[in-house]
């Protein structure tokens, strides 16, 4: 992970204890609001109205963060935009590679048995040409013998 402000990584990036706040921006007086949090406070608001003075702001993460979004040009109804097509992209590719796998497994399956059954019938085919060549059994007994229709057998 980098510093945002620096850019340098950081090495021992959870050395601090984190806390959960929920952010009401509208509050007016942000009273029970702790100092630190209350210039972030500030800086979200702003850029929910799109009304931002990076002047007004001493925190130089917060100056940074205002120099990267004016840089990008991208508000955040169009970053969340473009994070859903992201996470929809993605989603499609998962479920193609899920639904590739599954063919995969389908064809192979029904690849074997349709092998197994041109193989079975090969083999009753030769069966059949081998009990015609010997002359002992009547056409019906191969065909009852083998599985293979009246007509297969004639034909061999």
């Amino acid at each position: 992970m980098k510093d945002f402000v620096t850019g340098r990584l950081l090495d021992n990036v959870y050395q601090r204890q984190h806390r959960l706040i929920f952010v009401f921006t509208k509050d007016s007086d942000h009273a029970d609001t702790p100092e630190s949090c209350r210039e972030w406070m500030q800086a979200i608001d702003d850029s929910l109205d799109e009304k931002v003075d990076e002047k007004e702001y001493s925190n130089p993460s917060i100056q940074e963060l205002f120099k990267v979004i004016e840089k990008e040009k991208i508000t955040p109804e169009e970053r969340a935009r473009m994070k859903d097509e992201y996470n929809q992209e993605n989603a499609e590719k998962q479920s193609f590679k899920k639904g590739k796998n599954e063919g995969w497994k389908n064809g192979k399956k029904e690849g074997k048995d349709e092998g197994l059954k041109e193989g079975k019938e090969k083999g009753m085919k030769e069966a059949a040409r081998n009990f015609k060549a010997l002359g002992t059994l009547t056409m019906e007994q191969i065909a009852s013998a083998t599985g293979l229709t009246l007509a297969v057998v004639k034909a061999l």
